[in-house]
C-alpha cells in the first residue's frame, strides 16, 4: 500500500524525492505473486496502471483481471471494473497506444452495454468523440457537452476541452 501511494505522490509531484523504481518494483512482485485477484489487488492496479507497460497492463488485463469476473455478483465489481477500464482508456489515450486504446475501449463498450453503467457509458462518449473526427463537429461537441453538464460531470468536460486544445 506504500508502494504505491509513494508512486501516486510521485507522479503528482515530481519534486518529491522517491525510489520510484523500488516501489514499482515492489508492486509487480506482489501483483505478479498473487494467482486469484480480489478487490485489494484491482485497486493497486488502478490506481498505478500509470506505471507499467503496455505489455504489462496487457497481461493482467487478460490473465488476473478477467478472473475476476467471477465476482461478478459482488457488491462493488461493476464500480472496480469500471474503474478500472475507465482509467485504462483514458491512460491509454494519454499514451497515443493504439492496440492498449483499441482493447480498453472495446471493453469498455462492452461493459457500459453489459451491465448499463452510467459512469461507463459517459467515459465511452468521451474517448469516442476524443478518438474520431467528431472533435470538428461543433454540434457533436455542444451534445457532449449538454449530457456532461446534465450527468454534472464537468470534470470530462475540463478534460475534453484541454484535449481540444492540444488536438486542436
Amino acid at each position: 500500500m506504500h508502494a504505491s501511494y509513494v508512486l501516486i505522490r510521485k507522479r503528482e509531484n515530481d519534486a518529491i524525492q522517491v525510489d520510484s523504481i523500488g516501489a514499482q518494483k515492489i508492486i509487480k512482485d506482489y501483483l505478479d505473486s498473487i494467482e486469484n485477484w480480489g478487490r485489494f489487488e484491482l485497486s493497486i492496479f488502478i490506481n498505478t496502471l500509470f506505471c507499467f507497460s503496455d505489455e504489462y497492463i496487457f497481461d493482467h488485463s487478460k490473465r488476473s483481471v478477467k478472473k475476476m469476473k467471477t465476482y461478478v455478483d459482488d457488491l462493488y465489481f461493476n464500480r472496480d471494473m469500471a474503474s478500472f477500464l475507465i482509467n485504462g482508456t483514458q491512460l491509454a489515450f494519454e499514451r497515443d497506444s493504439t492496440e492498449l486504446f483499441t482493447y480498453f475501449f472495446r471493453e469498455l463498450k462492452q461493459f457500459s452495454d453489459k451491465f448499463n453503467s452510467t459512469d461507463a457509458k459517459i467515459a465511452w462518449k468521451v474517448f469516442s468523440f476524443l478518438s474520431t473526427d467528431d472533435i470538428h463537429d461543433q454540434q457533436k461537441k455542444a451534445e457532449l457537452f449538454f449530457a456532461l453538464h446534465f450527468w454534472e460531470k464537468d470534470n470530462y468536460v475540463r478534460y475534453v476541452e484541454e484535449k481540444i486544445n492540444l488536438l486542436g
